[in-house]
C-alpha cells in the first residue's frame, strides 16, 4: 500500500522539484523525510495521500473517451499512444491497466487516469459520488413493490421495451411482460421514476 502511495514520483510532484533532485526519502510515523541533494525536506503523509489521486485526475483530463457499447469504454492515451478497456459495474470501475490492477490489489478499489476520465465523462467528480448514485438507484428500487405488469403500448415505454429487447428480458413481440423487480403503478406520475430504475436494473444487468 505505502510503496502505491510514497515513491520518487510521488514525492518530487509534491514538493514540486524533479526526481533527480531526490537522493533518498524516509517514512517515519505520519510524515515522509524528503533527502534532497542539499537538505532534507519534511512532507506530511496526508499530502501524499491526497496526491496520489489529484495526480490521477488531472492526468485523466489528457485521455480520450470513446463509448464502445453498454457500460464498456474505450480510453486513449494521445501522449503514449496507448488505449485501454474501462468497464462500468455498479460496485466500482474497471481498468486493465497496471496501475488499476496494483491499486486494486493495495486498497481493495482500483484507481487510475482511466476510471478518472470515464467518470468525468459521464459527468462525475469522484469514484465516491459514483457509488453513491449507484447506492441510492438500489435503494429506490428496494422501495418499490416486488411484482409488476407493465403495458408498453399504454404507457409508451419505448426506451425499456429497447432495453429489455436488446438484452433478452422478455421475447421479442410480446408487447406486455412480468418484471419482479419494479413496484406496481398506482399513479401515471409514478410511470417516469418506474422507467428510469427498470432502465437501470436492465442495464445493471447486462453489465454483470
Amino acid at each position: 500500500m505505502l510503496a502505491a502511495i510514497v515513491n520518487k514520483s510521488a514525492i518530487a510532484r509534491v514538493l514540486g522539484i524533479k526526481t533527480t533532485a531526490l537522493v533518498d526519502y524516509e517514512i517515519q510515523s505520519k510524515q515522509v523525510v524528503a533527502k534532497l541533494k542539499v537538505g532534507e525536506r519534511t512532507i506530511e503523509f496526508q499530502e501524499l495521500v491526497t496526491e496520489f489521486a489529484e495526480y490521477r485526475k488531472r492526468s485523466a483530463k489528457d485521455m480520450v473517451v470513446q463509448p464502445m457499447h453498454s457500460h464498456v469504454y474505450a480510453v486513449y492515451n494521445p501522449k503514449k499512444s496507448t488505449s485501454y478497456e474501462v468497464k462500468t459495474k455498479p460496485s466500482e470501475v474497471v481498468c486493465q491497466c497496471w496501475d488499476w490492477k496494483t491499486n486494486k490489489g493495495a486498497f481493495g478499489k482500483g484507481l487510475c487516469k482511466h476510471s478518472y476520465s470515464v467518470l468525468f465523462a459521464l459527468g462525475f467528480v469522484s469514484l465516491q459520488q459514483y457509488l453513491a448514485e449507484q447506492n441510492q438507484k438500489e435503494t429506490a428500487m428496494e422501495e418499490l413493490e416486488p411484482l409488476a405488469e407493465i403495458d408498453f403500448e399504454a404507457l409508451k415505454m419505448w426506451q425499456l421495451k429497447d432495453l429489455a429487447l436488446r438484452w433478452g428480458v422478455f421475447p421479442a413481440g410480446d408487447k406486455r411482460f412480468r418484471l419482479t423487480w419494479i413496484g406496481a403503478l398506482k399513479t401515471a406520475q409514478r410511470s417516469s421514476k418506474v422507467v428510469e430504475m427498470a432502465t437501470y436494473r436492465v442495464d445493471k444487468k447486462a453489465a454483470a
